[in-house]
Order: C-alpha cells, then structure tokens, then sequence
C-alpha cells in the first residue's frame, strides 16, 4: 500500500483497493482520514446511513498500553477499517492530544 500522506494519496488509493484498513490509528491525521475513507459527514451524524458502524472491546479506559483498554474498531458495511483506543479518541475531541 501506497505511504498516505495526504487526502489526495487517501482518494488515490481508496479508489484503486476498495477501502483497505486503516489499522490502529494513533494521530488526528490518520483519523481524519478513515473518516474521510468511512464517507461519515463532518459532524458524524448518522453514520449508520454510510454503512459505518462500531464495535467496543476492551475492559478498562486507559491509552497507557497495557492491558486490554477501550478501542473502537470502526467497520464499513461489516468491513474492519481502522480502530483507535477510546482514551486516545477522548484526547482527540478535546484537543488535548499530541500528534
């Protein structure tokens, strides 16, 4: 797969394979990318209506890497496309987290 580096590298390569995973997503970046690839509108309203939904694994709320924390795995149409740790996504949306 093609280095992603920027939305046109993401049209690029999600025209040509379909939607590939994301695997885990760890910066602002690369999430706002899948969201980009996940076809979700800016504000994530109604997801369900692209296709997208969400699966929660995990026990425990913490991004310090140990143990079995919150990730949600992001699917389209039942396809894994990326996961991101709930703490991390936390951090995220209040824009306390460091790329």
């Amino acid at each position: 797969m093609k280095n992603i580096k920027n939305f046109e590298d993401l049209n690029e390569e999600v025209l040509k394979n379909q939607f590939r995973p994301f695997g885990e997503v760890q910066t602002l970046q690369k999430f706002k990318m899948l969201s980009k690839a996940l076809g979700v509108r800016s504000d994530w309203h109604e997801p369900d209506e692209q296709g997208v939904s969400a699966e929660i694994t995990g026990d425990h709320l913490d991004n310090a890497g140990a143990g079995p924390e919150f990730t949600v795995v992001l699917k389209k149409n039942g396809k894994e496309m990326g996961k991101i740790n709930l703490a991390t996504l936390l951090a995220m949306a209040a824009g306390t987290w460091a790329d």
